[in-house]
């Protein structure tokens, strides 16, 4: 089982890339936030359940003031 988690703040954007994935590979899970916040409970709540294949991160969330939501994202998971 493979496991997608989408970081995106656009609506649109995240179902193009939820529904590409979707038709390409069925048997994957997704899962999609629109927010650093939520991106970062969702990684340390399943960090001991589910092991995320690949991760699709905005790296502009407009919610930020720096703008810099994807990277913040990266180097969380890299423990920096």
């Amino acid at each position: 089982m493979q496991n997608v988690l989408i970081v995106e703040d656009d609506n649109l954007q995240a179902g193009m890339l939820s529904t590409t994935i979707s038709q390409k590979y069925p048997d994957w899970t997704i899962t999609h936030t629109d927010n650093l916040e939520q991106a970062l409970k969702i990684i340390d709540d399943s960090v001991h359940t589910i092991n995320f294949t690949l991760f699709l991160l905005d790296i502009h969330l407009t919610e930020l003031e720096n703008d810099k939501g994807g990277y913040a994202i990266a180097k969380h998971l890299r423990g920096n």
